[in-house]
C-alpha cells in the first residue's frame, strides 16, 4: 500500500504537494500509512502542513467493510482525503510539535516523524 501511496504522491492533483509518506509501526493503530502534504485547494491552509494517518486495515473508501486491493486503497486515500479540501475537518486537526495538523486516525500518540522529513521541513523554514 505504501508503494502505491508513494507513486500517487509523485503526481497528485494540482494544488497538492506531498512532502513525505511512511509506514507508522507505533501505537495502537500500527501499521498505518502516514502522509504529510500541503493542499492549496484550501486557501487559508495553503501554507500549512497537513498530515493524515490511516491504518492499513481500514478501508479508505466510502463503503464500510469493503475489501480493497492495495492500489485501490491508495487511490481512495488520495481521492477522498488528501486531494479534497478539508472542509469541517479543519476544526478537528490535531497539531504536533512540528506544526503538522493531523486528521484521519489522529489518536494519541501522534505518529513520529521520520528524520528525512524533519530535515526537509527544517530546510523549508530556513529557505
Amino acid at each position: 500500500m505504501l508503494h502505491h501511496v508513494r507513486e500517487l504522491g509523485k503526481s497528485p492533483e494540482p494544488g497538492v504537494v506531498v512532502l513525505g509518506s511512511w509506514l507508522d509501526r507505533t501505537g495502537p493503530l500500527a501499521p498505518s500509512v502516514c502522509v504529510v502534504y500541503k493542499n492549496a485547494k484550501h486557501p487559508h491552509l495553503a501554507d500549512k502542513l497537513i498530515g493524515i494517518r490511516w491504518p492499513v486495515s481500514e478501508s479508505t473508501g466510502c463503503g464500510e467493510g469493503e475489501v480493497q486491493e492495495p492500489r485501490e486503497w491508495a487511490f481512495a486515500l488520495f481521492s477522498y482525503h488528501i486531494e479534497e479540501p478539508l472542509g469541517s475537518t479543519v476544526g478537528r486537526l490535531r497539531y504536533d510539535a512540528h506544526g503538522i495538523g493531523w486528521f484521519g486516525y489522529a489518536v494519541d500518540p501522534l505518529p513520529p516523524i521520520p528524520e528525512d522529513l524533519l530535515r526537509l521541513l527544517a530546510s523549508d523554514k530556513r529557505g
